[in-house]
């Protein structure tokens, strides 16, 4: 869910304004998309974890099954 503002940065219109951005303006861009990278790369971590974790015990659940 994108509440804090920064679905502006992934927008196309980010692209098409880039030309009449200031130099602190594209940096100030540069460093929110960052942040909102090692957000999303956090985030990602966490879900393969939770993924790797049910692999882990859904096999341990079928070696215990009875054949």
């Amino acid at each position: 869910e994108w509440n804090r503002g920064l679905e502006r940065l992934i927008s196309d219109a980010t692209l098409v304004n880039l030309p009449s951005l200031t130099d602190d303006e594209v940096a100030s861009t540069i460093e929110q998309l960052h942040e909102l990278e090692r957000e999303v790369s956090g985030t990602r971590k966490s879900v393969h974890a939770v993924q790797e974790a049910l692999e882990h015990d859904l096999a341990r659940r079928l070696a215990a099954e009875p054949t």
